[in-house]
C-alpha cells in the first residue's frame, strides 16, 4: 500500500510538471507575439497614416537640394555712360546669388546674354543718375528683374537668381 501511495504522488507530480511547462510555454508565446505586434507597429500600436496635406508636401519637395552659390563674371566690365563734355565710364563687377546647381549652370551658360543685358541697362544711365541716393539699390533691382526674366525665357524656371551683388562699382 505504501508503494501505491508513492506511485500516485509521482504521477501527480509528473502531471503537474507537464502542466507548468505548458503554462510557461503559452505565456512565453503570448509575450513574444505581443512584442512582435508592438515592434511591427500592428494592432493598437499601428502608426497613423500621414494626412493628405503632409503627403502632398513631401511629394512637392524640390528634387535638387538648396545650396548657396555666388556666380558671376570672370572680369569686371567697363561700360560707357551717357555724358556731356567728358566721357564717363563705369567699371562693373557683379555676382548673382542662386540656390540651385541647375541655376548656376544656366547662368554660366547664358553669361554672354547676361553681360549684354547689363551693357544695355547701364549704358543709358548718366554719371548723375548713378550718384543719386538709392541709385545702386535701384540698379540692382533692375538687373535682378532683367536677368530673371531672361533666364525664365531660356530655361522655363522663374526666379532662379535670388540676389545681385556689386563686386566692383567704379564710376569715372
Amino acid at each position: 500500500m505504501a508503494d501505491e501511495d508513492l506511485d500516485l504522488d509521482l504521477e501527480e507530480e509528473k502531471k503537474g510538471g507537464k502542466m507548468k511547462l505548458i503554462i510557461i510555454a503559452v505565456v512565453v508565446l503570448l509575450l513574444g507575439g505581443g512584442a512582435a505586434v508592438y515592434f511591427l507597429g500592428l494592432g493598437p500600436f499601428a502608426k497613423e497614416e500621414p494626412a493628405a496635406e503632409e503627403t502632398k508636401a513631401e511629394e512637392e519637395k524640390p528634387a535638387e537640394p538648396e545650396v548657396t552659390i555666388y556666380e558671376g563674371m570672370d572680369e569686371p566690365m567697363v561700360i560707357n555712360l551717357v555724358s556731356g563734355k567728358h566721357p564717363r565710364y563705369l567699371q562693373l563687377g557683379v555676382k548673382f546669388l542662386v540656390r540651385k546647381e541647375s541655376a548656376a549652370k544656366a547662368l554660366q551658360l547664358h553669361m554672354p546674354v547676361v553681360q549684354n543685358n547689363l551693357q544695355e541697362l547701364v549704358s543709358v544711365k548718366s554719371y548723375a543718375d548713378l550718384q543719386k541716393p538709392g541709385a545702386k539699390k535701384a540698379l540692382r533691382k533692375q538687373i535682378l528683374e532683367n536677368i530673371n526674366a531672361m533666364l525664365e525665357e531660356k530655361t522655363g524656371e522663374p526666379d532662379l537668381v535670388e540676389a545681385v551683388f556689386f563686386e566692383t562699382f567704379v564710376v569715372q
